[in-house]
């Protein structure tokens, strides 16, 4: 095979699978924007992460995620993009976050390893209690103590 040829096919190949990537019938759901507010004993949480996983089985798992900020609100993400899909969700609140603070170089005066703020069972699809239908009229998560 000479280069002319050789230079002939790739292209062909290569135009063939840019055309391919247009021809998925793959589309992102439409998003609902999910805002909330986080409480624990009827203070806000101030700290954390909220997470939603589909409540039926077989549901397609995305990336549906917020931070919760200093005064307890939280806005839901999917795929970086703001918003949730449509749909019954699972929803787990993990709070262990490790301090910001440079890590003493003396490790007999590292700073206390991260409490936990809210009750363990939060923290995993197949134990939290919470689930949340979206689109709704409220997305606030009042949360028991540790």
């Amino acid at each position: 095979m000479n280069r002319a040829t050789f230079r002939v096919r790739g292209l062909t190949c290569f135009l063939g699978l840019l055309a391919c990537t247009g021809c998925s019938s793959r589309s992102d759901p439409a998003l609902v924007p999910v805002e909330g507010k986080a409480t624990v004993g009827g203070q806000p949480l101030t700290v954390g992460d909220v997470t939603f996983f589909p409540a039926e089985a077989g549901g397609v798992p995305l990336n549906i995620v917020g931070k919760i900020g200093a005064d307890g609100t939280y806005k839901m993400t999917t795929n970086g993009k703001t918003g949730a899909p449509k749909g019954k969700y699972k929803v787990t609140v993990y709070t262990m976050i490790a301090s910001s603070s440079p890590v003493a170089p003396d490790i007999s005066k590292a700073p206390p390893p991260p409490k936990r703020k809210v009750n363990a069972k939060y923290e995993s699809p197949d134990a939290t209690d919470l689930t949340i239908e979206v689109p709704s009229a409220s997305y606030d998560l009042n949360l028991s103590p540790p």
